[in-house]
């Protein structure tokens, strides 16, 4: 064992000492598997958080699940709910006595703290959440039954530690202190430990008693009526989990009857922590994104991949240039093996170094991944463990092995006295098939990428020109909720004083409109709408169509007759009259917002659809006038400016909310539309961003492959060369006989490019906007790019072959 530990070191060292010899060179290979592996690293710190990390401090994981039920959703798709009742809860934890426990909280992410009210994730929580988690306190202790009382809460909070360091400078007083809490101050009674920040991707910054969550628009939510929980079942014994999921679904179809009546698909499951953290969470919401980072994980493997072919390439030459040595070597005893050892050695010794910086290039680029891949969720403030390191060393020792097989083949099939004949010059070209070989696939690959950032740019544009059906760019809006109308009269009042606002109108542009299940829609033959077929239905003024810039298409929009008069009136979207008035008319029936006890409403006009959501089709929406109010008013309020909305005005309407007196127990948050439309946008912009670096670094290293074994070609057919120029060849024929070999690789690499780029599109078809992932046009491009950069990087050596002297180049034979 000491013997074997005593040549390694001595190998190791020999490898430092040959690569001392080359800086360049080394610091090149460094630099290749350091960007490689930085590269995997920075996306596992995302997608290890998302997709297979449990959630840290969580005692014994593994018992845990999290509750979902899966029921009747829009569309007629199956939906996946993951919140449930005061009285769910309570049932179901009564339920699972004997064989688990259920616990859970309300994580809401759109509070604030401080007099500041900067943006804070709050989670609202059960009394025995945190003995059920198996966590204790950092400092001071978690609340009590007492003070978790539903209608008479005691408003007492517990921090996260990093919230407590970050927020607060970890002053040690903090026990007993008052925190903002939106509007209500809480007292401060407890510091969770470090490791702990809850159970979903969202890092919770405060804790504080479920009864302690203010009622908001709907009321005493404790009365049991309102689903606003996330509930988790801890079962330690596996073979228990049937039962308990037995006993929840007979509570649970004891509970909602009604929605056992609509669908009897209706049921309640217990998902796996990790798989519900990725699988309804977040994909509920952003599930673009997450099939984007996905995709962006394997890209990245392939980034490494082209990263070790091209240091592959970089090992192969240097052991070319060093045949004389091995050769010497060879004859004076030293076995193969020994040599296939050193080799693989070497290429370890420059991908750990590389590892090395790898975890630098993560520590700075995964922090900045998590906040452009997924920016809705606060991350918790770790970045790099030991999981990560230990990823990074894996794959330098995986692909730092890989990339030093190509010169150890080499060396280990070496005729030293071939090399000692020819003085160490490899006169021929065999030796460079291995090469051609490793840059074709580079070449392959980097087609790949650049194909797939072209239709990432072109998916970007159809959705950035993409008809939404208003004028975004000139709105901004919110919700806004208060004990009486004359308070939120008063509040608009002050808004259409503000000098950049041109127009304020209630009612809630976009597919946010939803109705409430009890209240159907009926048609005026009778027919009633079936609430899972997409409606949506708002509370309109007349001023709505012009301030949201919709077009009438037929009839007429409101007006103030509507509003002072007596006859019930609606105006409907364009999908609704195409979706249930195909062959007749609608300007000449009526609709029932709300049952049968409801007026049936003349239909006055049909309006431009509108799509929050640029993926989804556009919604059927019913509008009546807000003064009929037929249905739930949603509490919208839609501002248009005199020009494109900005981040002033923004900021004016929110100091005339947060000063007006309202209750902001419910939080207000105004928002330009654009920055929603922005949001939608992202995958695309990231996706091309992701690609066109990727792309690029593939691009680089294709073209230093290229420059590479051009020079190496020209430096081996100097002779030849020489030969020519005596015998009259002209500048432009051995230019063309050097490019020739540059662009024969890639012209086999594009060839092959070309079904990866169709296999590439395949993958990422899905995350497209009316795009197609075989476009002939970015295939062109890519091939044009390609090219150019085989062009580019061959000129150098093309025109070094151009200026051989003749009489220098006789004398190498």
């Amino acid at each position: 064992m000491s013997s074997l530990l005593e040549s390694l070191r001595y190998d190791v060292s020999y490898a430092v000492r040959g690569l001392a010899r080359s800086p360049g060179l080394t610091a090149t290979l460094v630099t290749t598997f350091a960007l490689g592996i930085g590269v995997n690293a920075a996306m596992f710190t995302v997608v290890d958080r998302v997709f297979f990390q449990a959630p840290p401090g969580l005692s014994r994981p593994q018992e845990v699940r999290r509750l979902l039920t899966y029921g009747p959703g829009f569309g007629g798709l199956e939906y996946i709910g993951e919140e449930f009742s005061t009285t769910d809860y309570a049932t179901f934890k009564r339920a699972a006595q004997g064989l688990g426990d259920i616990e859970g909280y309300d994580l809401e992410t759109d509070r604030t703290s401080g007099a500041s009210h900067v943006p804070t994730t709050v989670a609202y929580t059960t009394t025995g959440f945190f003995a059920f988690a198996g966590v204790a306190p950092y400092r001071g202790r978690f609340f009590s039954a007492e003070e978790n009382v539903y209608g008479s809460p005691t408003p007492v909070a517990v921090l996260s530690y990093h919230y407590w360091r970050s927020r607060l400078g970890g002053n040690e007083a903090v026990l007993g202190s008052a925190i903002l809490i939106d509007s209500t101050m809480f007292r401060v009674i407890g510091v969770t430990r470090p490791d702990f920040e809850g159970l979903d991707v969202d890092a919770v910054e405060i804790w504080a008693p479920m009864a302690a969550r203010p009622p908001g628009m709907e009321g005493p939510w404790w009365t049991g009526g309102f689903q606003i929980m996330q509930l988790f079942a801890r079962v330690p014994r596996h073979n228990d989990l049937s039962v308990v999921e037995s006993r929840l679904n007979t509570q649970l179809r004891i509970e909602h009857p009604s929605v056992v009546a609509r669908d009897s698909r209706f049921r309640l499951t217990t998902a796996p922590l990790l798989r519900a953290r990725s699988g309804s969470r977040i994909v509920g919401e952003e599930d673009r994104t997450t099939a984007l980072v996905v995709r962006l994980s394997i890209v990245a493997l392939l980034v490494l991949l082209i990263a070790t072919l091209n240091a592959a390439s970089l090992l192969l030459m240097r052991t070319l240039k060093r045949r004389k040595e091995i050769a010497i070597r060879i004859a004076l005893g030293v076995s193969g093996w020994r040599l296939l050892g050193q080799s693989l050695v070497e290429g370890l010794v420059v991908a750990l170094a590389g590892a090395a910086v790898a975890i630098l290039i993560a520590l700075w680029s995964g922090r900045l991944l998590r906040a452009l891949l997924l920016p809705q969720f606060r991350w918790t403030a770790t970045v790099i463990d030991h999981r990560t390191i230990a990823l990074a060393i894996v794959l330098a020792v995986l692909f730092g092995i890989f990339a030093a097989l190509a010169p150890a083949g080499l060396v280990t099939a070496s005729n030293p006295f071939d090399a000692l004949k020819s003085g160490g010059v490899d006169t021929g070209r065999t030796r460079s098939r291995l090469r051609v070989a490793l840059l074709v696939v580079q070449t392959t690959l980097c087609m790949t990428m650049i194909s797939a950032a072209g239709i990432f740019i072109e998916s970007l544009h159809n959705a950035a020109t993409f008809n939404v059906g208003f004028d975004a760019d000139r709105l901004i809006v919110f919700k806004l909720y208060a004990g009486s109308n004359a308070s939120i009269d008063a509040v608009v009042d002050r808004i259409k004083g503000l000098p950049a606002v041109s127009e304020v109108s209630a009612g809630y542009v976009g597919s946010e409109a939803g109705i409430p299940r009890s209240e159907p829609i009926e048609l005026s033959n009778g027919d009633s709408l079936p609430m899972s077929s997409g409606l949506g239905a708002m509370n309109v003024d007349s001023r709505f169509a012009a301030a949201t810039g919709m077009h009438v298409l037929r009839g007429r929009f409101f007006n103030s007759g509507d509003f002072s008069g007596s006859e019930p009136v609606a105006v409907i979207s364009r999908a609704a009259a195409d979706a249930y008035w195909r062959d007749q008319d609608p300007l000449e029936s009526c609709v029932r917002l709300g049952g049968a006890k409801e007026p049936c409403r003349r239909i006055v006009g049909v309006i431009a659809d509108s799509r929050w959501r640029i993926i989804e089709p556009p919604q059927k929406i019913f509008y009546a006038p807000v003064s009929q109010a037929p249905l739930c008013c949603h509490g919208g309020i839609t501002v248009r400016t005199r020009e494109r909305a900005t981040p002033a005005t923004l900021s004016a309407i929110n100091v005339i909310i947060r000063s007006s007196g309202i209750d902001l127990s419910y939080p207000t948050f105004p928002q330009l539309a654009s920055d929603r439309f922005d949001q939608q946008l992202r995958p695309w912009r990231i996706g091309t961003a992701m690609f066109l670096l990727f792309g690029i670094l593939a691009l680089a290293a294709a073209g230093a492959g290229i420059y590479g074994l051009v020079g190496y070609d020209v430096a081996q057919r100097t002779h030849e060369f020489g030969v020519r120029i005596t015998l009259g060849a002209s500048v432009a024929s051995i230019l063309g006989l050097v490019l020739s070999s540059g662009l024969r690789v890639m012209a086999i690499g594009l060839v092959l490019g070309v079904g990866s780029a169709v296999a590439i599109g395949r993958v990422v078809a899905s995350l497209l906007f009316e795009t197609s992932p075989y476009d002939p046009r970015v295939l062109a491009g890519t091939v044009m790019v390609l090219t150019a950069a085989a062009v580019g990087a061959s000129v150098v050596p093309a025109w070094r072959a151009t200026r051989v002297n003749p009489i220098e180049a006789l004398r190498v034979e």
